[in-house]
């Protein structure tokens, strides 16, 4: 992929682009700016028309580097830590004698429930992330579908 189209996919991912056919588009677009008035490449180029694949590599690349630290743990607790006022984290890092626990309610799934709450539907995963850990999600039906208002 050629590095201005890097530099392309990285200004879109930090001006939050929403998805890969998004930035797919914009790229489509910059490549015909780059080429105005001289031969457009042909679309089979990676080059200058990269696979879904490479967007969404090139982007994966972009989160990682933004990462506070390589230890999800860390990560984890970097991210609750710059969390608003009012929303609920309890967190449990893994040792010898415990294992993992998070849970957490941000203050607007605490306005649901509170406002919503009268049913409340629990949801699980397991298996689904490279930790296989069980997941848990409280939903409640709002007006027009239901919302998680819980994860634990």
């Amino acid at each position: 992929m050629d590095a201005s189209l890097v530099k392309k996919i990285e200004q879109l991912y930090r001006a939050e682009a929403k998805g890969i056919a998004e930035i797919r588009r914009h790229l489509r677009s910059y490549v015909q700016d780059l080429f105005t008035g001289k031969t457009l490449p042909r679309e089979t180029e990676r080059r200058w028309y990269p696979t879904n694949q490479d967007i969404m590599n090139c982007v994966n690349s972009l989160k990682r580097s933004t990462l506070f630290s390589d230890d999800d743990q860390e990560e984890l607790k970097n991210f609750i830590s710059s969390r608003p006022e009012g929303d609920y984290f309890h967190y449990r890092q893994a040792t010898e004698d415990s294992s993992f626990f998070l849970a957490f309610q941000t203050k607007w799934q605490k306005r649901l429930l509170a406002r919503y709450g009268t049913t409340v539907l629990m949801d699980a995963t397991y298996r689904t992330t490279k930790y296989s850990l069980p997941v848990f999600f409280l939903a409640v039906q709002a007006n027009t579908r239901f919302v998680v208002v819980a994860t634990f």
